[in-house]
């Protein structure tokens, strides 16, 4: 190896590292959007079925209630298995993110 290579391996190095970095941050940005979706899509559904209690039910507000339901079952599908203390971090970040 002489040092007229080094460079050339080093720069193909960085390269690398950085695109890496680059699908890792963008892999971690996609996954806190899906969970933030997934958050909006909860309290989509909280908040109307609360709104529900409060009215009279018709056929309309069940087959709206049924769709809040499986939006957000389909939002946080990825999320079901996930340990409590990175639920926490996600939602915290959600609302930084909101917050901005």
């Amino acid at each position: 190896m002489t040092l007229a290579t080094i460079p050339k391996r080093f720069k193909k190095y960085v390269h690398y590292s950085t695109l890496f970095l680059l699908l890792v941050l963008i892999s971690c940005g996609n996954k806190q959007e899906k969970f933030c979706s997934c958050l909006n899509a909860g309290e989509a559904l909280n908040n109307y079925a609360q709104k529900m209690l409060k009215e009279e039910l018709t056929s309309a507000k069940v087959k709206k209630l049924t769709e809040l339901r499986q939006m957000k079952k389909e939002a946080c599908n990825d999320f079901e298995t996930m340990a409590g203390d990175q639920l926490l971090q996600l939602k915290a970040a959600c609302k930084n993110k909101h917050n901005n």
